[in-house]
């Protein structure tokens, strides 16, 4: 696999993650203090962002961006781990051993 193709592989993992807040999606102790609302508001701008910059999306792989709720910026990523959640992923272009984990916080705190 061309390093083209593995971007693409891993941007298509990504966004099927991306589209579907679950329990491996994080926020920060900042987003959850801003309440309820606010974090399902948050949650769902994520799962919908479709705009990558070249600041935010450097590889092309879309595990990270910024989008705007309610007036303030957040910033998400998703990290590639292991199947044990322990370390990085060993191939992030493989399914099989890539667990991806999301984390949203507030643009300051990145």
């Amino acid at each position: 696999m061309t390093q083209e193709e593995r971007a693409v592989a891993i941007a298509f993992y990504n966004d099927a993650f991306r589209r579907t807040p679950g329990p491996r999606w994080n926020v920060s102790a900042k987003v959850r203090a801003l309440g309820a609302e606010f974090n399902f508001a948050a949650k769902v701008a994520v799962s919908r962002a479709e705009a990558f910059e070249v600041s935010d999306e450097i590889e092309g792989e879309h595990d990270r961006g910024t989008v705007i709720v309610d007036g303030r910026t957040l910033y998400w990523q998703i990290d590639c781990r292991d199947i044990t959640l322990t370390a990085r992923s060993p191939d992030m272009a493989n399914p099989v051993v890539t667990r991806r984990m999301m984390t949203i916080m507030l643009a300051g705190e990145y």
